[in-house]
C-alpha cells in the first residue's frame, strides 16, 4: 500500500513536472509569436508612416502646382487686360489720326474753294483778307491736330513696344522659374529613392534582428595620438621588484613591516632589467 501510495506520488510528481514544462514551451512559443507580430506591427507602421509623408508631400506638391497656376492665369489674365486697353488705344489714335487727315483733307478744300470764289467774285480786299485770314487758321489747327496725333501715334507705338519687351522678360523669367521648379523635385526624388534603395527591403520582418551595416564592419585599429615616452608598462613589468610591489599592494600588504623588509632586501636591490643596466642618455 505504502509503495502504491509512493509510486503515485512519483507519477504525479512527474506529470507536474511535463505540465511545468509542456507550459514553459507553450509560453514560450507565445512569447517569440507576440514578438514576430510586434516586429510586424512596427514594420507595417513604418511603412504606413512612409506611405503617408509621401501622399504628405504630393498633397503639397499638388498644392504649390494650383497656387503657382492661379497665379499664371491671373497673371495671363492683367496681360490680357493690358493688351485689350492697348489696341483700343492704338484704334483711337488710328482713328484720330484718320479725323486729322480728314479734316486736313477737308480745309485744303475749302481754302481751295474760298480761293476760287475769291477769284471770282467781286469782294471788297478785306472780305478776301479776313477770309484768307480764317482759311489759313483752320489750316494751322488742322495741321497741329495732325502733328498732335502723329505724337500720339509714336507715344502709342514706344508703349506697345515696351509692352512686347516686358512680355519677353516675362516668358524668360517664368521658362528660368519652370526649370528650377522640375530640377529641384528631379533632386528631391533622387534623394528619396537613393534613401529609399539604401534602406532597403522594409517588408522584411527579420530586418531590424540582423546586425547594422556599421556594426557589421571590421573594427579599425586604434592609433595612439602621440608617442610615448619614458617606461612602458611592459618595461615596468619586466622588474621583478616592481611586480612584487604591485602584488603586494593588490593584496593589501604594501604598508606593513614584512612588505618593506621584502622590497628593500640585497635580492631585489640589483637591477633586473636591461633598461637599466645601459641608457642611450649620456650623464
Amino acid at each position: 500500500m505504502r509503495l502504491d501510495v509512493m509510486a503515485r506520488r512519483r507519477a504525479f510528481r512527474h506529470a507536474s513536472r511535463a505540465l511545468e514544462l509542456t507550459r514553459e514551451v507553450r509560453m514560450r512559443e507565445l512569447a517569440h509569436k507576440a514578438k514576430q507580430l510586434l516586429q510586424e506591427l512596427a514594420v507595417e507602421e513604418g511603412r504606413l508612416q512612409l506611405r503617408w509623408e509621401e501622399q504628405t508631400a504630393k498633397n503639397a506638391r499638388r498644392s504649390r502646382l494650383d497656387r503657382e497656376l492661379a497665379e499664371m492665369e491671373r497673371t495671363r489674365q492683367a496681360r490680357r487686360a493690358e493688351e485689350e486697353s492697348l489696341r483700343a488705344e492704338v484704334a483711337a489714335a488710328e482713328a484720330e489720326v484718320e479725323a486729322a487727315r480728314e479734316r486736313r483733307r477737308q480745309a485744303e478744300l475749302a481754302r481751295k474753294k474760298e480761293c476760287l470764289e475769291a477769284h471770282r467774285s467781286s469782294r471788297s480786299a478785306a472780305e478776301r483778307a479776313s477770309e484768307e485770314a480764317r482759311a489759313a487758321g483752320a489750316a494751322a489747327r488742322a495741321k497741329e491736330d495732325a502733328a498732335r496725333a502723329q505724337r500720339n501715334f509714336e507715344r502709342i507705338q514706344f508703349r506697345a513696344e515696351k509692352l512686347r519687351m516686358k512680355k519677353e522678360r516675362e516668358t524668360k523669367t517664368e521658362a528660368v522659374k519652370q526649370r528650377e521648379a522640375e530640377e529641384r523635385v528631379r533632386r528631391l526624388l533622387s534623394v528619396r529613392d537613393r534613401a529609399l534603395a539604401r534602406m532597403g527591403n522594409l517588408t522584411d520582418p527579420q530586418r531590424i534582428l540582423k546586425p547594422t551595416a556599421a556594426s557589421s564592419q571590421p573594427a579599425a585599429v586604434e592609433s595612439p595620438l602621440f608617442p610615448t615616452t619614458g617606461y612602458t608598462e611592459s618595461a615596468l613589468m619586466m622588474d621583478v621588484r616592481y611586480k612584487l610591489g604591485a602584488a603586494l599592494s593588490n593584496a593589501g600588504l604594501a604598508r606593513t613591516g614584512y612588505a618593506r623588509a621584502l622590497l628593500t632586501s640585497e635580492k631585489l636591490i640589483q637591477p633586473t632589467r636591461p633598461c637599466a643596466n645601459s641608457s642611450s642618455i649620456k650623464f
